[in-house]
């Protein structure tokens, strides 16, 4: 009559050890993924806010690009006016474009729109 019984508590308590063995193994499994997903939450708001920053960046160049634009064509067309009239004085009108607009391919502009005028004294001529 005891060697059922015994058998019986002792599958009960195989059950019940297997079971808290997967229970733990499950919750250790858990624990991790919810390590990893923490883990990859946080370099995502790092990335996130890179991207923000370049978007702000990017938005600035932008800007700054429109209003070089702006100011290119705005002194094409002064120059245009100063190749135009032969009366104006080209070193003052120069150095003030000059001033509003420093870029590298001003000498070429120069050229390209008074490419039939010759400069005398400062004087288009």
């Amino acid at each position: 009559m005891f060697s059922k019984p015994v058998v019986k508590s002792v599958t009960a308590l195989e059950v019940v050890l297997l079971l808290t063995a997967l229970g733990v193994a499950g919750y250790g499994g858990y624990r991790i993924q919810q390590e990893k997903i923490a883990e990859l939450q946080s370099v995502n708001r790092v990335l996130q806010q890179e991207v923000e920053r370049l978007q702000a960046e990017y938005q600035q160049q932008q800007q700054a690009i429109q209003q070089l634009t702006q100011a290119n064509e705005t002194l094409k067309t002064n120059l245009a006016v100063l190749c135009q009239d032969r009366h104006s004085r080209v070193r003052i009108a120069l150095e003030e474009a000059w001033t509003q607009l420093l870029e590298s391919d001003f000498e070429s502009q120069w050229k390209q729109i008074c490419q039939p005028t010759t400069l005398t004294n400062g004087i288009v001529q």
